[in-house]
């Protein structure tokens, strides 16, 4: 049971990272006024809630 848990969390860590990586690609390769469409942040299924969704990490990563 540890070990699954230990998996998963290396799971977790790893997407995070590259939520972070791709937000940095980004802000390096964006010119002076560029705009930025922020696509896939939408309502949870069966919720009217954005909270949590993936892409509210990278979108705080990208105002940081």
């Amino acid at each position: 049971m540890i070990e699954s848990a230990i998996y998963w969390q290396g799971v977790l860590d790893i997407n995070q990272r590259q939520k972070k990586r791709l937000a940095e690609v980004v802000i390096k390769t964006e010119t002076p006024c560029t705009k930025l469409a922020i696509f896939g942040f939408s309502y949870k299924k069966d919720t009217g809630d954005t909270r949590n969704t993936p892409v509210t990490s990278i979108i705080s990563l990208f105002l940081d």
